[in-house]
């Protein structure tokens, strides 16, 4: 799997889509976990991004078990969610399939480049409608035979593996693999602490010296009799 050719530069108009559940399957076989923010600059290749989608299913019972989904609306992504319905298996199951569908034809008249991570082979659909449209597809996946019906119609391919890989040699702590600490370190803050800015159009007023009090003046001396002619 390679990249797309060096004529795809900076300034082509991208617009990257991020299919969650393929993500999380994909990183819990491999042990792995995903710095998102790193991957959305990984994923944009410092090309012109007009749009960076990312679509998750949920368990409306359970809201507090995507954290990671507050941390990526803060940091460049739209999250569409879309909630799981109980089977009567007692399985949870949801399609983005037409979510994701959608949001790319929206997309396709406005960049030139599409940038897909996922491994549902039922997406095929998908990348052929916006190539239709005339833009290219950089399919983001792992190469194996579910997603061989992705990568035959794809303009180029990356392996996410690769890319996850990096991400993780990127942020690593440098240990020895035994020494590694068994909980994570603490991250950064999502986002930087800024100094306060100054207040525009407000000019700072002049200090000025205390002036001293007032003395009360002594009493004139009334005037005496007039003296001889």
């Amino acid at each position: 799997m390679a990249a797309l050719d060096p004529s795809i530069g900076p300034a082509w108009k991208t617009a990257v889509i991020v299919d969650l559940p393929s993500l999380a399957s994909i990183s819990a076989r491999a042990g792995t976990r995903v710095d998102y923010i790193r991957l959305l600059g990984r994923l944009a290749g410092g090309r012109m991004l007009v749009r960076a989608l990312a679509f998750a299913t949920i368990d409306a019972d359970q809201p507090e078990a995507y954290p990671h989904l507050t941390l990526m609306a803060r940091n460049g992504y739209r999250v569409i969610t879309k909630p799981m319905r109980h089977r009567e298996d007692g399985t949870l199951r949801a399609s983005l399939h037409v979510e994701m569908t959608l949001a790319a034809l929206e997309l396709a008249s406005r960049v030139e480049l599409l940038t897909l991570l996922t491994s549902d082979a039922d997406l095929a659909p998908l990348i052929d409608a916006v190539q239709r449209r005339g833009v290219r597809v950089e399919l983001v996946t792992s190469p194996e035979p579910r997603t061989q019906s992705l990568i035959e119609i794809a303009d180029a391919t990356i392996s996410v593996d690769q890319v996850l890989s990096e991400l993780a040699l990127a942020t690593d702590t440098r240990r020895p693999r035994g020494e590694r600490p068994a909980v994570e370190p603490p991250r950064l803050p999502l986002r930087p602490v800024r100094e306060p800015l100054p207040e525009r159009g407000r000019i700072p007023a002049e200090v000025r010296p205390t002036p001293a009090p007032l003395t009360e003046a002594a009493p004139e001396a009334p005037l005496g009799p007039p003296g001889p002619p």
